[in-house]
């Protein structure tokens, strides 16, 4: 396509630059007439004809070029929408394809994401799989190389030995040989020379009578001379023998020496060849193994960061506040999948904040055992206040009022000023007073107006009203304190307690009605036409 676009473009501007050259009026050289001195009516006749059709010519001429160059622009104005035509259609189509394809993905993103999602934890189930089964069979291969290295070493010892005691028996055969020979070339020379005695004798016996004493002589040196010149020959071969033989003997065990050492330096070679070879698959297997880990790691910590991040968006910011249904039902499933994922990775890292919003949803699920954990292992990472003030009112909510308020002390210990605290700790402290069985749960018991209770309810005041100088316009501060001053009978400053938090949210007017901390001042005219208004 683009190399049609582009010969189409060139033939248009070829076309442009032969029309724009055709198309441009020829001058026309009028033939100049010599003035004659003297034209004859004939020749003024002729020269006007002359002149009219030099004219019509021109004017033909000028009619030509302009029609020729209205065409020649159409055909122009043609060749270009025939140019742009095939680009503007490439373009519709590049847009047709992209919608078709953004479509296709939309349509295709969930079941793949799905998909990826499974194959993650199957590719963490194989590779741990993997790396156990590889751990167990570079242990095999380990042991194996090493029983099949031993079984080497001890045949190739075990033929050396055999080929060295071979060499010795054949060089002790060769030499035994040897002197065997020399032995019987030995008793060949003395049989000889006994030979020759024998025939001197003959000689000499036939000669006995001439010369006696003389061969007597000469035999008796002859014999001589030979048992020591046989003597000495025999000496010397055992001689030149035995020193063949320890000459034999140690090139035996030099050989012996330098092979062993030879197979020695290979057998170490080759362990050590092995054994780093093996070093280097195990390095290699464990850098894989540890960078797939990493990666899982890395993805699971993904995981639970977008989960942690939904839980934060979705729960409210107080423990107070109602949930939707369907927020709700959302919440559990995202705290489903928190713990799955806690559950199939145990070293997943979770930071105070973690467990903070954690501890929150599972507070609106309803799991208050588990939002305490949470909470409390939010407080072993990093101690801070709000983490110690929700405990304190999940604590609340499952009716453990001394663990309560101990955990908003806490609070009050890290942020003096959070009024949250002061503002609960002051209903733990009246919740308290109000029951006898201070760690077994909400069993109403009758008022006890001692100087103890008092002295609760007058504590619990107390955080109210610091409640109260952080935050003037909290009106359940006010009508709790109005409660508090009715039970122990402060008429006055129990009504204007509870006109403070009228004024502030006329719905009190209704509650204190029926409200039975209030029994005690009921009959009072003042707190009569305050709750009628």
């Amino acid at each position: 396509m683009k190399i049609k676009n582009r010969l189409g473009l060139t033939v248009s501007v070829v076309l442009l630059s032969a029309n724009t050259a055709i198309a441009q009026p020829k001058p026309t050289t009028s033939p100049q007439l010599v003035p004659s001195p003297t034209i004859s009516t004939q020749q003024q006749k002729e020269l006007e004809k002359l002149q009219q059709e030099k004219e019509i010519r021109d004017t033909v001429q000028a009619e030509v070029d302009r029609a020729f160059s209205r065409t020649t622009t159409m055909l122009n104005i043609l060749l270009v929408v025939l140019t742009i035509l095939p680009v503007g259609t490439a373009i519709i189509v590049w847009l047709l394809r992209r919608s078709v394809v953004s479509q296709l993905v939309t349509e295709i993103k969930e079941p793949i994401e799905k998909e990826i999602s499974k194959a993650k934890v199957d590719a963490a189930t194989q590779l741990q799989k993997l790396v156990s089964d590889t751990e167990q069979e570079m242990e095999d291969i380990k042991n194996q190389t090493t029983s099949e290295l031993k079984i080497l070493v001890s045949n190739l010892l075990i033929d050396t030995k055999q080929q060295l005691e071979t060499e010795i028996l054949q060089v002790k055969t060769d030499s035994t040989k040897q002197l065997q020979n020399i032995i019987t070339e030995s008793e060949d020379l003395f049989q000889r020379i006994t030979q020759q005695i024998e025939n001197a004798a003959q000689e000499i016996q036939a000669r006995k009578y001439q010369t006696t004493s003389q061969i007597q002589n000469l035999t008796n040196q002859l014999v001589s001379e030979s048992k020591t010149q046989l003597t000495r020959e025999i000496e010397q071969a055992k001689t030149e023998g035995m020193a063949q033989l320890k000459n034999a003997e140690r090139e035996i065990e030099s050989r012996k020496n330098q092979t062993i050492s030879q197979i020695q330096n290979s057998t170490n070679q080759l362990i050590a060849e092995t054994t780093a070879q093996i070093r280097r698959e195990i390095e290699k297997i464990k850098y894989d193994a540890l960078n797939q880990i990493n990666k899982m790691v890395f993805e699971v910590q993904q995981e639970k960061t977008r989960i942690i991040q939904q839980i934060s968006q979705i729960t409210p910011q107080t423990l107070v506040a109602q949930v939707a249904p369907e927020i709700k039902q959302e919440i559990q499933e995202l705290t489903k999948q928190l713990k799955s994922l806690e559950s199939n990775n145990p070293d997943l890292l979770l930071t105070a904040d973690d467990y903070f919003n954690q501890g929150n949803a599972l507070f609106f699920t309803g799991d208050y055992q588990g939002a305490i954990k949470c909470y409390d292992q939010a407080i072993q990472i990093k101690p801070f206040h709000e983490a110690w003030y929700n405990r304190g009112v999940v604590l609340i909510n499952s009716d453990q009022y001394q663990d309560a308020l101990t955990s908003f002390d806490k609070a009050l210990e890290i942020k003096s000023d959070f009024y949250p605290a002061l503002y609960n700790r002051g209903e733990v402290l009246v919740k308290i007073t109000k029951y006898k069985d201070l760690f077994s749960g909400s069993f109403p018991g009758s008022i006890d107006l001692s100087d103890e209770n008092k002295q609760q309810y007058l504590e619990a005041i107390a955080s109210y009203d610091k409640a109260l100088e952080i935050k003037p316009d909290l009106h359940q501060a006010w009508y709790n304190k109005a409660e508090c001053y009715a039970l122990i009978e402060e008429v006055n400053l129990a009504i204007e307690n509870l006109q403070h938090a009228i004024q502030l949210n006329p719905e009190y007017r209704q509650k204190a009605k029926v409200d039975p901390d209030f029994d005690q001042i009921r009959e009072d005219e003042r707190f009569k036409n305050l709750i009628e208004g």
